[in-house]
């Protein structure tokens, strides 16, 4: 092809862009290139501008289309000199735009609470406590007796409800009733929602640096009956116990009052204007959300700023803050009225950047290439484009559901479906993942299979710098060599982002001055594309995280579509927090694709209340005809034509599921399961009795006489893998030469090194896939076994795995043995097994057998589908959501094939229906209490009933291993005095002469990787262990004494 180069850079950036242009193609004028070009070497001249960009750089690529016209390919740097068909701009023009009614409520809204959200700061203990931090004895933090921000929602609630005639009669009745006897420390200014411009004020003015809090009922009490407010409280913000003394200090004292009444004033020109807005919770909803976001900015921005607002040290003067210098010492900072007066106008200002957001989007030419239908698309893939056609036709927010198979290509169409419906213009997509794997892995796939550019157009987040880093230099360099299919990660695709222009340094300046510094903030909003744990943006709905962390949360979700990738992979609480997500993506009319395979009804009709819900506050406020009862999903699958239906269509998407099920299956059974008794008394060994039909039934020959299988068995927990783990290498002892069995373990409690140099080596032997897996895989049995190999005739190799393998692993197992805690478990387990041969099964033959009883089960817990699983009590007594704990009850009899018809309809398994129950109960409280405006969106109650993740009380210890093969135990970089064991692993140790403790360590220390987060593992436990054993299954922590 011939391409065009049209440089419009200016300064230095116009001549890095010639050296480079200059290298490729012939100039054919100042700033103009053309050369003939492949598609490689174009990509190449691509990277070479964008490395060197800046917000001077600006090159527009054109290319030619048949012998008539050229079209725009990309630019690279500014896009402002051109049109969105790639017309250069000769003159420009600028056209003050108005912002829509309900963001110019929400900036009155927070110029409003600006005013008022530090009043409170005026009484004397506060300004005492100032005075006093500024002394050198006196540097430790003060609690207040009543915080100032609830101070200032009394004032304002005397002044605007109470009836008194303006705010210093506010004030008096103030100092009146928190000395009287009858002051009401529980006093709440909210009811069960925010439904008037003074409950919005009010309650901005009272969360603006914490949420409300929600008392601890007990587990007695069913706070599924009680009224939002009473489900939250002062705790919060005032003392438990408040004396007299307390109390009087909180006084605001007589003097200022030209500074009261010149506040009073402005407070008063914006009120006006902000009480002629509409009634009603649904309008306030979104607004309120927005509002409090840009008070927060403000009020962080305006604190950190240098600027005071008054005369320095003047004694009598009413302050807001202090301010540190460079010796540390603290000095009386800004003026209490200049400061509310500036938080004001830089919070409304701050409305701007949610309503007209300049954060960078995806380069329309990227977004149409994506957008695109290829009409005469073939393979396995094809399935995308009538899927993309679909999603074309989008008419308002969306709700997607991505039930395609595993394997099928979801990652790709779900960045596909994002862009066509947008049209491909005005693209931003946040995808939200459970695990760190899943983040990275999609994160690798849309640069290298979609073609996002790693450094402008999408970026990765997951928390830890050692995960990341080790993902992008694996650690088993010598088997990396050996595959050349691997790629390498070790380049630009984890590099800090480089995106932007004018636009984002205006809301980098106008957000908060900290955040040029902050890297993980930085790429939350700048990323186009971002790839990120959840929770990142968990912060958006959730009132017990930071401040800031929640506003920039809330601004990437408002200026974002979302996507969610294997939903169900999250326990039912946490489930709860991402519906929260899901809400005020919708409130914001963001669309939303839910992906996963194995998707249930309920979770459906969960996302579907939660999003249309949010869709009813966006259309009683940003939308503009929009009704909740139009609005509609789409359902696409890789084996079922994509399907437009209403939100309301309960049978829609149970029909869908089938139809893709059932033609999925009508092809060849992959996966076909038994039930295996559990014989008591040893639960162990009724598990491994399993492993003999099953490898019988799927062996096949890697070298003349040698049959092998590779199998999986799947546990609920780590104790339980590292039980059934010992148990196994015990019985491969006696084991006769000819039947020579192996095993490893796969879970959690390992130091970071070690899980993820056998991630490593999991990945590369159990991917079965080319022409080549059967030499390699033959390779590394016989290197494995060694002299045994001789000898061998039936080779059996077993990885003991936690719920860890079921989600984010692509490995290739022969057969399974399913430790069973969901219905859930069962079909993501079972997803491991064939997984990339896809070979046909003969009738009658086996690959999967599930226990019929769990090891809680068969020790007669009242619970037995939990940690994980859903089943909970449903009363006093013994009773709960499962009709039985025997699989046998819950599956159909005989031999199962599994698949995802055991999900829907009338096939749906006794299992998959009480697991449903389990999860309605659980969340119908969050459905029947999170209504648009309801008061607990701004408390903790959905963070403390509906946690992202929960604590589970784990200590996390590091290793250190020395060179008289001894280990040391640290704890927060202090040596722990403990008796550490590291066992030798046994002859039946899988793959220890690669990933090996000592190995591994000689490795590490080769790569400086030898610092505590590389060797950390957690336990859960809050004391000191008397000994930890570092063996070759696991740490496993032996008795331990009260720290």
């Amino acid at each position: 092809m011939h391409v065009l180069f049209v440089s419009n850079s200016e300064g230095r950036a116009q001549q890095r862009v010639r050296r480079v242009l200059d290298a490729y193609a012939n100039r054919i004028a100042a700033q103009t290139w053309i050369t003939p070009i492949t598609e490689e070497a174009l990509a190449e001249v691509r990277a070479a501008l964008k490395r060197k960009i800046s917000r001077h750089t600006s090159v527009a690529c054109y290319r030619n289309v048949g012998m008539d016209r050229m079209e725009l390919l990309w630019v690279v740097g500014n896009r402002h000199h051109y049109d969105n068909h790639g017309a250069f701009v000769a003159e420009t023009a600028k056209r003050k735009r108005s912002m829509a009614l309900p963001w110019r409520h929400a900036a009155l809204l927070a110029a409003c609470a600006g005013l008022a959200h530090d009043i409170g700061k005026a009484n004397t203990h506060f300004q005492a406590k100032l005075r006093r931090s500024t002394q050198e004895a006196a540097q430790e933090p003060q609690s207040d007796p009543i915080r100032h921000e609830w101070v200032s929602a009394h004032i304002l609630w005397r002044w605007l409800r109470g009836g008194q005639p303006g705010v210093l009669g506010a004030i008096e009745t103030w100092n009146q009733d928190v000395q009287g006897a009858r002051f009401d420390a529980q006093w709440m200014p909210f009811g069960d929602s925010i439904g008037d411009a003074l409950s919005a004020v009010l309650l901005l003015a009272a969360t603006h640096h914490h949420g409300l809090a929600s008392p601890d009922l007990g587990l007695a009490t069913d706070d599924g009956v009680l009224p939002p407010s009473k489900l939250i409280g002062p705790a919060r913000h005032v003392r438990s116990t408040l004396t007299l003394q307390d109390r009087r200090a909180l006084i605001i004292q007589a003097g200022h009052q030209q500074e009261w009444l010149a506040w009073q004033r402005r407070f008063e020109r914006a009120w006006r204007r902000l009480q002629s807005c509409p009634a009603g919770s649904v309008y306030w909803h979104s607004i309120t959300l927005v509002a409090r976001a840009c008070l927060i900015l403000a009020d962080q921005s305006i604190s950190s700023s240098a600027d005071r607002f008054g005369a320095k040290g003047e004694a009598e003067r009413l302050y807001a803050n202090t301010i540190r210098d460079k010796s540390g010492k603290r000095s009386l900072h800004q003026d209490l009225f200049g400061h509310l007066q500036a938080v004001a106008a830089q919070a409304s200002r701050n409305v701007a950047l949610f309503a007209r957001p300049a954060l960078p989007i995806l380069d329309e030419v990227t977004a149409a290439r994506l957008a695109q239908v290829e009409e005469e698309a073939a393979g396995p893939f094809a399935w995308q484009e009538q899927a993309v056609r679909a999603a074309r036709e989008a008419q308002g927010p969306a709700l997607v559901f991505n039930v395609a198979a595993t394997g099928s290509g979801k990652t790709r169409a779900n960045m596909r479906l994002a862009c066509a419906l947008r049209a491909g213009r005005h693209v931003r997509v946040a995808l939200l993942f459970n695990l760190r794997t899943l983040t990275l892995q999609t994160h690798t796939a849309l640069t290298e299979e979609l073609g996002l550019d790693a450094r402008t157009q999408c970026a990765a987040l997951i928390g830890s710098r050692e995960v990341l880093d080790l993902y992008a230099s694996p650690i088993l360099d010598d088997l990396d060599a050996a595959d050349g299919n691997k790629p390498d990660r070790s380049g630009e695709a984890f590099a800090p982002l480089v995106c932007g222009g004018e636009g984002l340094r205006e809301v980098v300046d106008a957000l908060a001055p900290r955040l040029r510094a902050d890297h993980s903030a930085l790429t939350l909003l700048a990323a186009p594309v971002l790839c990120c744990t959840a929770d990142f943006l968990n912060a958006a709905a959730d009132m017990t995280e930071p401040n800031q962390r929640h506003a920039f949360a809330l601004l990437r979700l408002l200026t974002s579509d979302l996507i969610l990738d294997e939903f169900d992979s999250y326990d039912t609480k946490a489930i709860g927090a991402i519906l929260r997500l899901v809400h005020t993506a919708a409130a914001f009319g963001r669309h939303v694709i839910v992906s996963s395979a194995t998707l249930n009804d309920t979770l459906r009709r969960a996302i579907t209340r939660a999003y249309r819900s949010g869709l009813q506050a966006y259309c009683a406020s940003f939308g503009k005809d929009e009704a909740p009862p139009a609005a509609r999903m789409l359902m696409v699958s890789h084996a079922a034509a994509a399907r437009w239906a209403p939100l309301d269509d309960e049978q829609a998407f149970a029909e869908f599921c089938l139809q893709t099920a059932s033609a999925a299956a009508a092809s060849a059974t992959l996966r076909r399961a038994f039930v295996q008794p559990i014989e008591p008394p040893s639960w162990p060994a009724s598990l491994t009795r399993a492993i003999r039909p099953l490898h019988e039934a799927t062996r096949y020959e890697i070298a003349p006489g040698k049959r092998f299988s590779w199998g999986l068995i799947r546990v609920a927990n780590v104790s339980t893998c590292l039980e059934v783990s010992d148990f196994l290498a015990e019985q491969a002892g006696r084991q006769p030469a000819q039947r020579p069995l192996r095993l490893m373990t796969y879970h959690a409690r390992e130091p970071l090194m070690r899980r993820t140099a056998k991630e490593e080596w999991l990945d590369r032997y159990l991917k079965r896939k080319g022409a080549d897996w059967l030499q390699r895989l033959a390779c590394l049995v016989q290197d494995e076994l060694g002299q045994a190999w001789n000898e061998a005739c039936e080779i059996v190799f077993v990885v003991v795995a936690t719920p860890a393998e079921e989600v984010g692993r692509d490995h290739d197992f022969d057969w399974a043995i399913i430790e069973p805690s969901s219905m859930h478990s069962i079909i993501q387990t079972a997803g491991r097994v064939n997984r990339h041969r896809h070979s046909a099964l003969k009738d009658g033959v086996c690959n999967i057998a599930v226990l019929d009883q769990n090891r809680r089960a068969s020790e007669g817990k009242v619970l037995a589908f939990v940690r994980p699983g859903f089943e909970l009590k449903i009363d006093e007594g013994n009773k709960t959501t499962h009709r039985s704990h025997r699989v046998g009850d819950l599956l159909p009899q005989g031999r199962i094939d599994i698949d995802q018809r055991l999900l829907f309809g009338n096939s749906k398994v006794a299992f998959q229906i009480d697991d449903e129950a389990a999860q309605e109960k659980e969340l119908a409280h969050l459905h029947d209490k999170l209504n648009p405006g309801s008061v607990l969106w701004w408390s903790d109650w959905t963070a403390k009933r509906y946690p992202l993740r929960e604590g589970d009380h784990e200590v996390e210890y590091s290793i250190t291993l020395n060179a008289n093969d001894t280990c040391n135990l640290w704890l927060r970089g202090k040596r722990i005095e403990s008796n550490v064991v590291i066992a030798a692993a046994p002859p039946c140790a899988l793959g220890e002469h690669v990933f090996g403790y000592e190995q591994v360590w000689r490795k590490a220390q080769r790569d400086g990787r030898i610092t505590a987060p590389f060797w950390a593992f957690s336990v859960p436990q809050a004391s000191l262990p008397d000994t930890i054993k570092i063996g070759w299954s696991g740490v496993e922590v032996k008795e331990s004494n009260p720290c």
